[in-house]
């Protein structure tokens, strides 16, 4: 006991999702903290299961529940992308904002609360503005709306007023995340000459992946 008490006070951080609340569509936004949680899948129960370890672990604790943060490189053509409805509220920070909401956190009062970490009004869109940015951008244009499912998904906006006050960290905007992803996967010229001619042949692939379209 007595080493136990010269041991410095250990704190424990947990990366939740904003996926937490369940489908709230229908729901007013922006999603606050206390709003119910109701987890849609295994994953969203396991992050559910242990934000609860973690506030009964007898240590000092915070949560952070992000929303969607967008690899710099983007994923290949999945099918998961066809089993969102295009109307679907999304919100997306910028990987480095989200790491600097972390930075700066260690070093303020976050302890002992969840915290809704998003990447603010700029960042809050639609489903369909993502997909058409990408698709656009990659010359393959935008994809039927039919080839999506209508069944509520999982994300929301999220009102991160009080993080931010604390922690300053939303500094990039929809169209930055956009403009860096583009700056990646945007075709070379040679390839933009070719996409007229392989532009069917690719959406056709694409489109394969639709769960949604008879073949």
């Amino acid at each position: 006991m007595l080493l136990n008490a010269s041991l410095p006070p250990q704190n424990s951080f947990f990366a939740s999702t904003f996926d937490v609340y369940g489908n709230t569509q229908d729901q007013e936004p922006p999603r606050k903290v206390d709003d119910p949680l109701r987890p849609t899948s295994d994953y969203t129960k396991h992050k559910i299961d242990c934000e609860g370890l973690v506030q009964n672990s007898g240590l000092e604790w915070a949560i952070y529940r992000f929303c969607d943060v967008p690899p710099k490189v983007p994923h290949s053509p999945q099918p998961i992308m066809f089993t969102i409805p295009l109307n679907t509220r999304l919100e997306v920070i910028h990987p480095s904002d989200a790491a600097l909401a972390i930075a700066n956190g260690i070093r303020s009062a976050i302890w002992g609360k969840i915290w809704l970490i998003g990447g603010g009004l700029n960042c809050q869109i639609h489903y369909r503005d993502y997909l058409r940015t990408m698709m656009e951008a990659t010359g393959v244009g935008m994809l039927p709306e039919k080839a999506f499912s209508l069944e509520p998904y999982c994300t929301d906006w999220l009102d991160s007023t009080e993080s931010q006050a604390l922690l300053q960290y939303q500094r990039h905007s929809f169209q930055d995340i956009m403009n860096e992803m583009i700056a990646v996967v945007q075709p070379g010229p040679f390839i933009r000459l070719l996409m007229p001619i392989a532009r069917p042949f690719v959406r056709r692939s694409i489109l394969k992946l639709s769960p949604y379209l008879s073949s």
